[in-house]
């Protein structure tokens, strides 16, 4: 155990339907939290398809298996795709050009200005969510909403008579 992620070196085999399944480089962390994380490499070596299904009674399959799985990643009970590995790799390059935004936007405006701009970005947050996930947002949300857009038009509307 290390860093919170439990490690096993060496390989595990289980000697299964004549033949053999063995876990390289398991490592697994939260097991019973949240997000629990697991990750391994699989190869399965001459497995009896046919004791496989008398066993599990799922239908009649013959024949025998062996293949490999290298880099079996679980998130959540649920396997990682690169797919969604490179959609976050995408979301945090985003992030961080976003944050750079922030900081130039500070650099050249008062906070009174920005500030209004900046909570605009919970209702584009909630269109993204929308579009991309289907969420329906709450009443809550619309209360919310309409609250933060009155307040900047408030603002915007006093800094334009106050000059």
């Amino acid at each position: 155990l290390q860093d919170g992620v439990l490690g096993v070196d060496g390989e595990i085999r289980f000697d299964v339907f004549g033949g053999r399944i063995a876990l390289q480089n398991l490592s697994m962390e939260r097991l019973f939290g949240v997000l629990p994380g697991v990750a391994a490499d699989i190869r399965i070596d001459d497995l009896d398809l046919g004791q496989l299904t008398q066993t599990f009674s799922f239908g009649q399959i013959a024949g025998r298996l062996d293949g490999r799985i290298n880099g079996l990643r679980l998130l959540n009970w649920e396997p990682v795709s690169w797919f969604q590995l490179m959609v976050f790799l995408g979301m945090g390059l985003l992030a961080n050009l976003g944050q750079l935004g922030n900081v130039m936007a500070f650099r050249h405006a008062s906070a009174s200005f920005i500030a209004p701009v900046k909570y605009g970005g919970i209702v584009m947050t909630m269109l993204w969510a929308f579009s991309l996930l289907g969420q329906v947002p709450s009443l809550m949300f619309w209360i919310g909403a309409g609250l933060i857009t009155l307040g900047g038009l408030v603002l915007a509307r006093s800094r334009g008579s106050a000059r």
